[in-house]
């Protein structure tokens, strides 16, 4: 892994301290890791292209038990949690309306192998020819390994990383997938978090996440895996550089995880971003939360591509 180091001089949370751009996993490959996604990624892809209902079931068998997709179903509409048996008639109905067979492909960018937890996170693009969409989009898949079947298995599976909004749901400020509870924490969380950043404690950010997450930013930028450097980027890159004043998470779907119903929560949401000069931009986000001693915390937390979006105004 190549680490970007810098010394810069920061005020966070009113300390002044010496400070190093975050953490990233700019280098694409590491060796066995990124071998073991891309090979999958190729099963994938040509179980696909044949296009058989037994092929989109044998594609389902590549996700864990608990697996999910998180997509957009149908299309053009705003995303959703897909579990697992939902999953062979959402890959026979984008089929159907266009999403292969013959520019399918898949191509990792940037892979980080956790070995304490033995998981892989992996981002990267897959070109299709959809009609009257941009044929390239990015992903991001949480991979698990399956002891008892020896074998890798995609466990959450995010497909909208830089997909234009679709249509936003009226009257209640989030819909919920599965549990009303799981919602409610969700948001008042995100509620929490919008406040820090509008309070300009990015030392308090860093709170919200585990000691060692993954953070994606912008998947030209890769990984971030320090609580401390998630800090850092948010006043460096996004505060200081790209004068982004205001940052805001909305949820639109919670979901408990059914692998571990007390101790992981999944959120789909949006974050709208606006500078000093009056500047927005919206972008979805994925969240992974998980419960720890000192309550609940971000994971894994996956923003669009847009985030570096909107420009500094003068």
């Amino acid at each position: 892994m190549a680490w970007v180091a810098a010394a810069v001089l920061l005020v966070i949370a009113g300390v002044a301290e010496s400070a190093r751009p975050p953490r990233t996993s700019h280098n694409k490959v590491i060796g066995s890791a990124f071998d073991i996604v891309a090979q999958y990624e190729s099963q994938y892809d040509a179980l696909y292209a044949n296009g058989k209902a037994d092929n989109f079931t044998k594609i389902t068998e590549m996700y864990c038990g608990h697996g999910f997709i998180a997509a957009e179903d149908p299309p053009g509409s705003q995303p959703n949690f897909l579990n697992r048996t939902a999953l062979p008639s959402f890959f026979e109905q984008i089929y159907a309306n266009g999403v292969g067979p013959t520019e399918i492909l898949t191509k990792p960018n940037y892979v980080y192998y956790n070995e304490a937890q033995n998981v892989i996170h992996e981002v990267g693009v897959r070109q299709t020819n959809r009609p009257n969409r941009d044929p390239t989009t990015s992903y991001y898949v949480r991979w698990v390994y399956c002891e008892k079947m020896k074998e890798w298995k995609l466990e959450n599976h995010v497909a909208i990383l830089d997909e234009p909004l679709g249509p936003m749901p009226g009257g209640e400020a989030a819909t919920t997938t599965n549990n009303v509870g799981a919602l409610a924490n969700v948001t008042e969380l995100d509620e929490q978090f919008s406040k820090t950043y509008a309070q300009k404690d990015f030392g308090a950010l860093t709170f919200f996440y585990s000691a060692t997450p993954v953070f994606l930013p912008n998947t030209d930028w890769g990984f971030v895996t320090n609580a401390v450097d998630v800090g850092h980027y948010f006043a460096l890159k996004m505060y200081e550089e790209k004068n982004i004043t205001t940052f805001e998470r909305r949820p639109l779907h919670a979901l408990v995880d059914s692998g571990n119903p007390t101790g992981v929560l999944h959120e789909l949401g949006v974050t709208t971003m606006g500078t000093a000069g009056g500047q927005s931009t919206s972008c979805y986000h994925y969240t992974r939360w998980v419960k720890q001693a000192a309550g609940w915390r971000i994971d894994v937390d996956v923003l669009s591509v847009g985030l570096l979006g909107p420009p500094a105004s003068g």
